[in-house]
């Protein structure tokens, strides 16, 4: 059973609740309305076309085309990204998400060994999680 959770919106930053989203209903919508008016716009303009172009065709705000790009509801072989997704970590550019493959790779890699570690290490081995907080048990030996 899921818990609702109260969360600020990514996009116009007010509280709101939530069963794992970060936007709010009315920004889903707006957002929902602004993807069809892109997909719409690339769909028919039958070239490539930059994000700098369909800001300027569209009235949607850059942040919202990247939003959609980011999350991959928008296809980026029609879309010239001109540099403005960026890898989160080291700057590289990148077609969606918020890691290049680079540091994607770099991040699961670090995951993996600490997960071996922990299981591998009896001493602070976790024994209970609350919440956000956790709670381990540490040997004297």
């Amino acid at each position: 059973m899921s818990t609702l959770e109260i969360k600020k919106c990514a996009v116009c930053s007010k509280l709101f609740q939530s069963l794992g989203t970060n936007v709010c209903a009315p920004c889903s919508e707006k957002i929902d309305q602004d993807f069809h008016t892109v997909r719409d716009y690339i769909y028919n303009a039958g070239e490539d076309v930059g994000v700098k172009e369909i800001v300027e065709n569209t009235d949607v705000p850059e942040k919202t085309v990247l939003y959609l790009l980011k999350e991959g509801r928008l296809s980026q072989k029609n879309v010239r990204l001109d540099g403005r997704l960026k890898c989160a970590v080291c700057g590289a550019e990148i077609s969606k998400g918020k890691l290049c493959s680079k540091c994607s790779d770099v991040w699961s890699n670090e995951n993996k060994r600490l997960t071996v570690d922990r299981v591998n290490n009896p001493v602070n081995r976790p024994v209970m999680k609350t919440g956000n907080k956790m709670y381990t048990h540490h040997s004297n030996i």
